[in-house]
């Protein structure tokens, strides 16, 4: 796996800075044209009076927490004599967020492994290995997790919305089964993919995968102890994040439903992994939180674009930890 260049880092940084820069105006130009209409100006209004800032800033204080969390599940698929704080690796996983905002694909893990990599003076592959394993370990989770609390879960979803969000439950699920297979037998699929043709962008494609599931496999031989820490690191940091949502919505709304912010964000948690794939995928995984938090919640639109609205502007101060 090629190691990633200072220069192309620095020019990433600067591109991600940009994309930040265009997602706020993007953001601040559709507030302002949402606000045109009075009744959706008297009502971000109101909402905006009754907001309690402090829990806000609460609900953003756990969500930086979360990503420090998260650290700690990559450390866990690192080697286990590497000396480095989940401080620093969660540090690096704000500088992913900054970098995914500019670059589509993994640009972001790419960018903080070459950060870790200075940091601990080991090989670039296995810290990319390491960090791209944990990131499948949290998508897996988001995904049962999701499954899980549409099981236990008490929504009031409207007729004719009930049939293709248990299509998009089975989906999820069953992508997370997919992860859990790839996690626990990378070698069953090197030999399957290995059998597919290398002509073409087919067989570009195909070179990629076998790459990243040599690289798992490497990651395996941590052995199983290593993926049942990142596994718990997972959970903990998810449930970390959850609970900043909360606090910040409970801020804003005063009252909140639980099980309907939960599974919508580890829904499209789960679903963001696709969205990822093109530049300004942050504007898809906010429509897609708006929509889910709409159908499973009391909210109307107009709250449930005011809540995604609110936990981007949060994601984007989390940023100024990796430019501090």
């Amino acid at each position: 796996m090629s190691q990633a260049s200072p220069f192309d880092i620095t020019g990433a940084i600067r591109k991600g800075i940009l994309g930040l820069l265009t997602t706020s105006i993007v953001i601040a130009l559709i507030v302002i044209l949402f606000l045109q209409l009075s009744s959706v100006q008297e009502q971000m209004a109101s909402l905006f009076e009754q907001t309690d800032w402090l829990w806000v800033f609460w609900g953003w204080i756990w969500m930086c927490i979360a990503l420090w969390l998260l650290g700690y599940r990559w450390k866990a698929l690192l080697p286990s004599d590497v000396e480095v704080s989940g401080l620093f690796l969660g540090s690096a996983l704000c500088s992913a967020l900054l970098l995914n905002y500019a670059i589509p694909g993994p640009a972001g893990e790419l960018a903080s492994a070459w950060l870790v990599e200075k940091e601990i003076e080991r090989p670039y592959s296995t810290i990319f290995a390491a960090g791209a394993v944990a990131r499948l370990i949290g998508l897996m989770v988001a995904a049962f997790g999701a499954a899980l609390i549409w099981m236990l879960g008490d929504f009031n979803i409207p007729q004719a919305w009930q049939m293709p969000m248990q299509l998009g439950v089975v989906s999820i699920f069953f992508g997370g089964v997919i992860l859990f297979v790839l996690l626990i037998r990378p070698s069953w699929w090197r030999k399957k993919i290995t059998a597919v043709p290398k002509s073409g962008i087919l067989g570009k494609i195909t070179e990629v995968l076998l790459k990243f599931i040599d690289a798992m496999i490497q990651t395996a031989q941590r052995g199983k102890k290593a993926y049942f820490k990142a596994f718990v690191w997972s959970v903990i940091g998810h449930f970390a994040a959850l609970l900043g949502i909360l606090f910040s919505l409970y801020g804003v709304f005063k009252e909140i439903e639980v099980w309907g912010i939960a599974f919508a964000y580890l829904a499209t948690t789960s679903v963001g992994a696709l969205a990822f794939l093109v530049p300004g995928s942050q504007l898809p995984w906010d429509a897609f939180f708006t929509g889910v938090l709409f159908s499973t919640t009391s909210l109307d639109l107009v709250e449930s674009t005011s809540a995604a609205g609110l936990l981007r502007i949060e994601q984007m101060g989390m940023m100024f930890w990796a430019l501090a």
